[in-house]
């Protein structure tokens, strides 16, 4: 189920609805919807918006909630999560539509929508400015270690914003998207293990002030 700004729902929104509630019993699982994304397809890409740039920010968090206060804290958030998308799929299949503006509508009313869309609008946009930050720190670092000469950090920002980012935006919905959520998911295990492998080393020699 992915979000979409369109106020009312459209000629095929109940016939990928009914695709997707096929997939659920396992009987049509891989089958591609009307919008042209299997379930694996889009469970991938929820995926890798799940486990994404906060996965970076969870030691930091730890460190000032406490180790047993902040897993509590990460429990009950994904009891919550858990609870939001079972009662965001019972809502489209009770109001027929997949699209979650629509079911957003039905249950609140315009006022409802035209708030969703305000607060999407506002996510979306700090998200990507998260993702930019990070990927200025990080990939400045790379190509100054790399490469023989230097770059400043706005020029990799922007080159990587107008080649990069900028052509991935015109697909129509994101099941193109879905292979890149798959490499970048199966980056996360070698991730974790470089940095368990390495962080007694730097245990030591380096000392992590937090503001």
């Amino acid at each position: 189920m992915c979000p979409t700004l369109d106020p009312q729902p459209a000629a095929g929104d109940t016939a990928t609805l009914h695709t997707e509630v096929a997939g659920s019993d396992g009987t049509a699982g891989s089958e591609d919807t009307a919008d042209g994304e299997s379930t694996v397809k889009v469970g991938f890409n929820v995926l890798n918006t799940i486990v994404g740039s906060g996965i970076v920010c969870l030691p930091y968090a730890l460190h000032n909630a406490g180790f047993v206060f902040g897993l509590v804290m990460l429990v009950v958030t994904a009891a919550l999560s858990q609870f939001s998308l079972f009662a965001l799929v019972a809502a489209g299949k009770r109001t027929g539509t997949a699209h979650f503006s629509s079911v957003t509508q039905a249950a609140l009313g315009r006022t409802g929508y035209h708030l969703l869309n305000l607060s999407m609008v506002v996510d979306m946009v700090g998200t990507v400015i998260l993702y930019l930050m990070i990927l200025g720190d990080l990939a400045t670092a790379l190509v100054n270690i790399y490469l023989p000469f230097t770059i400043s950090r706005a020029s990799i920002v922007l080159g990587v914003s107008l080649f990069a980012i900028l052509p991935l935006l015109f697909f129509r919905n994101t099941g193109p998207l879905a292979r890149l959520s798959i490499v970048s998911i199966l980056c996360l295990p070698y991730i974790i293990m470089a940095v368990a492998l390495r962080a007694p080393h730097y245990a030591g020699r380096i000392k992590v002030e937090f503001p």
